[in-house]
């Protein structure tokens, strides 16, 4: 009689585990896996990648898409990804709002209105920083459906 080498039970002469659910736990605690052949650097940063179908990181990729976005037109574009693409050219500025001060949701506002440019405009003039501003969730609403002017905004 043999000890499973997992759980201590009993099991007979030629095995070393009582169950297959006692292989694989101690397959998973103790087996040597095989490292990943598909490791390469990222051309862009340099950094490790592990995962097998992509080109770049993460970080890289988010900020190729960024520039892409930048570079089509409205009509070409959806509108989420014309404000995530204004939320990353005010990336530093959103720190809070320029009303209140709020700084735990904060969105970027265009003062020139997104459906006033022609289907041809390109996003990046869309979101150029001279026609974004910082604000909360509720100042961003007042502004957009005129209760809140800029001289408001400006002045507080």
């Amino acid at each position: 009689m043999n000890i499973c080498k997992q759980c201590g039970l009993f099991v007979s002469k030629k095995k070393i585990f009582c169950s297959q659910s006692c292989s694989a736990k101690y397959s998973n605690r103790f087996g040597n896996r095989p490292v990943s052949k598909n490791r390469r650097p990222c051309p862009d940063c340099g950094k490790i990648i592990r995962n097998k179908g992509t080109q770049t990181c993460v970080s890289c990729r988010a900020k190729r898409q960024h520039d892409n976005t930048g570079q089509m037109m409205k009509k070409e574009v959806s509108r989420e990804r014309i404000s995530a693409h204004a939320r990353r050219v005010l990336k530093q500025s959103l720190a809070s709002c320029l009303v209140c001060g709020y700084d735990f949701a904060v969105e970027a506002a265009h003062i020139k209105p997104v459906k006033s440019f022609s289907e041809d405009t390109l996003v990046r003039d869309m979101n150029k920083q001279d026609n974004l501003l910082p604000l909360c969730p509720n100042h961003h609403l007042e502004f957009d459906r005129g209760k809140l002017s800029l001289e408001q905004i400006l002045n507080s």
